[in-house]
C-alpha cells in the first residue's frame, strides 16, 4: 500500500467517524490496523515512515475511542510514546521533523486524558443528533460483541436488515442488553438466524411439560469406556500436533523453567522451530513433569493458569540487546519473540480447539460396553455436558429432548465451548494480589553482593510498574516489546474464556422449559466451580423442592456432593446420592 492510499484510509476513517456511516468505518479502520500490526510496519524510510504511523495511531486512536474501546486506544497511545521516545534521541531526524512528529503525539494525548476521567470535551451533550450517531455506533457494537462476532462479521449479518431504522427510533439511553434484544427481534422477523430470548425453543415431552431431568458429564461416557479424559486428549494432541503440546508444556507450570522439565535444557528445546529441532536432531518434545501430570488433569480450569512470569522471562533472554538506530539492531530479532507469543497464543487457542474436535470425533464406547448401560427415563429432559451423541445413538434420546449445552460433535469445527471460568481482568487482578508482596516485583532489589538496584524484569515492569519515564526499561525498546506482549498474552486469556452467562443466554429457552421439573438425576458430572454457574441457574428453573440425585465414583466425590449442596444450598433431605 501506497502513502497516498493510507492517508486516503485515514481521510475516508475521519470522514465517516463525522457522518456516523459504521460500515465505512469499520472497514476503513480494518485496514489501517492490519497497516499498523504488520511484521515490518514501516513501509516507508526515514521520517515518511514516522510520519504516516504516528497519522494512522492517531485516525485509529480516535476510533476507538468513538467505539468506546478505551483499553485498546491506551495500548496504542502507549506504543506511539515509546516510538517517540527511539525518534527523540535519534540523529537521523532534523528538528523540524521532531517537532513535526511531537505535534502529532500531543494531538493524540490530548485525545486520551479526557476520556480517561469520563468526559468526552468534543462531544456537546445537547447535540442530539450526534448523541444518536454515537448511539448507532456503540449499538452495532455491543451486538457483535453480545453476539460473539468480530466487528465485520456483525456487520455483514446486520447490512441486510436496515437496522439503522430501528437504532433511530429507540431512546439513546437505553440500556445495552435492551438494544441488543431490540436488534436481534428484528433481524430475526426480518428472516435472521438469531432468536431472542422470548423466541428460543421450549422443550418439552410429547407436548407436555417435563418432570425429570438429567445432567450428564463426562463420568456417563468414561463408565461406557470411552477414552474421553482430557489426558487422553494430550496423547491424541501429542501425536497429531507434538508442537502445540511443546508449547503447553512450556508457558504453563512453575515459574523455574527447570523444575517444569524432566531435563534443565527442556525448555530451550520447546522454543526451537519443530523443523529444526526434529529433522536435524531427531528429538520430539522433552516431558514438562508439572504439565503432564497437573495441567491436563484438570485441564479446562488449568488453562487459566498461563504462567505470565515465565513468558516474560524468556521473552527478556530473547530480545536484543540493542535499541532501534544502532547498527547491530535488527527488526527480525526483535519481532522473533513477540511473534513466539503470537503462536503461543494461537496454539493453546485456535490450533487446540481444532484438535480438540477432532479427538471428540474419534470417541467411542468399549467394547461390551451395553453391560454397563444405565436405566434411564427417556421420557426426560437431558442437559449434557459432553460433546458426544451416544445419548442418541446408543440410549436411543431423540435429540428434542437434549440441550447440548456446549455444543456436539457434529457443530462445526471450532464452535465447541472449551475453556476456564475466570474472566480476564477478574483473573489477573487475583493474580496481581497474590504476587504484589513477592521478593522478586520489589521496585528495589539486592544483588549478591549487597548493592541495591533498580528492578529491571520485564514481568516487574509489565505488571507492577507500567510507568515509562520513572521505570528502569533500560532500552526503549524494552517499553515498547512489553506493551505489545502483554497485548498479545492478554488476548489469550479472552480467546479461552468459557463465558457461562452468554451460554446460559443463549440456552434461556431450555431453562425456562424446567419449571415442572420435580427430580434432577446428575450423571458424571465433576460438579467443578467452571460450571457453577450452570447449577445455580437449574436451581433457580427447577421447582423448590426437586429432589436430587447424584451419582459417585470413589470416596473423594462424596466430599465433593458435600460441599456441592452447601454452594447450591439445598437441603439434605432433597439430595440422595448413588454409586456408579
Amino acid at each position: 500500500m501506497d502513502k497516498a492510499r493510507i492517508l486516503q484510509s485515514i481521510s475516508e476513517l475521519q470522514e465517516s467517524m463525522k457522518n456516523g456511516d459504521t460500515e465505512s468505518m469499520y472497514r476503513c479502520a480494518h485496514v489501517l490496523n492490519l497497516l499498523f500490526v504488520e511484521e515490518v510496519p514501516e513501509p516507508f524510510g526515514g521520517y515518511d515512515a514516522a510520519s504516516v504511523r504516528f497519522r494512522v495511531a492517531e485516525a485509529m486512536i480516535s476510533f476507538y475511542l468513538t467505539i468506546g474501546d478505551t483499553s485498546r486506544a491506551g495500548t496504542l497511545r502507549n506504543r506511539i510514546v515509546a516510538h517517540y521516545q527511539v525518534i527523540r534521541k535519534s540523529n537521523e531526524y532534523s528538528v523540524r521533523q521532531k517537532h513535526e512528529l511531537k505535534e502529532i503525539l500531543q494531538r493524540i494525548k490530548a485525545l486520551f486524558p479526557a476520556t480517561l476521567h469520563g468526559h468526552r470535551n468534543a462531544i456537546d451533550k445537547s447535540d442530539i443528533e450526534h448523541r444518536r450517531k454515537l448511539f448507532i455506533i456503540r449499538a452495532y457494537r455491543w451486538f457483535h460483541e453480545s453476539h460473539g462476532m468480530l466487528p465485520l462479521e456483525g456487520l455483514s449479518y446486520l447490512k441486510p436488515f436496515n437496522v439503522e431504522a430501528l437504532l433511530s427510533t429507540l431512546p439513546v439511553d437505553m440500556p445495552k442488553a435492551e438494544v441488543v434484544e431490540e436488534m436481534t427481534r428484528h433481524c430475526y422477523a426480518m428472516g435472521g438466524s438469531l432468536a431472542p430470548y422470548s423466541l428460543q425453543r421450549h422443550y418439552a415431552i410429547k407436548g407436555e411439560a417435563a418432570r425429570h431431568l438429567y445432567v450428564i458429564g463426562n463420568g456417563f461416557d468414561l463408565h461406557h469406556g470411552a477414552e474421553s479424559g482430557y489426558r487422553n486428549f494430550r496423547r491424541y494432541l501429542y501425536r497429531r500436533s507434538p508442537e502445540t503440546v511443546g508449547l503447553f508444556d512450556l508457558y504453563f507450570g512453575p515459574r523455574s523453567l527447570e523444575r517444569s522439565f524432566s531435563s534443565p535444557v527442556g525448555w530451550f528445546w520447546c522454543t526451537q522451530p519443530y523443523s529444526y529441532r526434529h529433522k536435524e536432531y531427531g528429538l520430539r518434545y522433552p516431558v514438562a513433569t508439572w504439565s503432564r501430570m497437573n495441567l491436563w488433569k484438570d485441564f479446562e480450569a488449568n488453562l487459566g493458569e498461563l504462567n505470565r512470569e515465565k513468558v516474560f522471562d524468556i521473552l527478556d533472554m530473547q530480545l536484543p540487546r540493542v535499541d532501534e538506530g544502532e547498527e547491530e539492531f535488527r527488526y527480525s530479532e526483535y519481532y522473533a519473540p513477540l511473534d513466539n507469543i503470537t503462536g503461543a497464543v494461537n496454539a493453546c487457542t485456535f490450533e487446540m480447539k481444532y484438535h480438540f474436535h477432532r479427538w471428540v470425533n474419534t470417541l467411542h464406547y468399549a467394547k461390551g460396553f451395553r453391560k454397563k448401560m444405565l436405566a434411564i427415563d427417556k421420557d426426560a429432559l437431558f442437559l449434557n455436558f459432553n460433546y458426544t451423541l451416544f445419548l442418541e445413538s446408543e440410549y436411543g434420546v431423540s435429540a428434542e429432548q437434549i440441550c447440548y449445552i456446549h455444543g456436539n460433535r457434529k457443530d462445526k469445527f471450532g464452535s465447541l465451548i472449551l475453556g476456564h471460568g475466570s474472566p480476564d481482568e477478574e483473573a489477573f487482578e487475583r493474580w496481581r494480589h497474590k504476587n504484589r508482596n513477592r521478593r522478586r516485583y520489589r521496585h528495589v532489589q539486592k544483588d549478591k553482593r549487597g548493592r541495591y538496584f533498580r528492578n529491571d524484569k520485564l514481568a516487574y515492569l509489565a505488571f507492577f510498574h507500567k510507568d515509562d519515564a520513572n521505570a528502569n526499561w533500560r532500552l526503549p525498546i524494552r517499553y515498547y516489546a512489553v506493551q505489545e506482549a502483554e497485548e498479545r498474552l492478554e488476548k489469550y486469556y479472552d480467546l479461552n474464556f468459557k463465558n457461562t452467562a452468554k451460554v446460559i443466554d443463549a440456552n434461556m429457552g431450555f431453562f425456562n422449559s424446567l419449571g415442572s421439573v420435580g427430580k434432577v438425576t446428575v450423571i458424571g458430572c465433576s460438579l467443578g466451580t467452571i460450571d457453577m454457574d450452570y447449577y445455580r441457574k437449574l436451581k433457580l428453573s427447577v421447582k423448590d423442592d426437586a429432589h436430587w440425585e447424584i451419582s459417585y465414583h470413589s470416596p473423594e466425590d462424596e466430599e465433593r456432593i458435600r460441599k456441592f449442596c452447601k454452594e447450591l444450598n439445598l437441603d439434605a433431605g432433597c439430595v440422595s446420592t448413588f454409586r456408579m
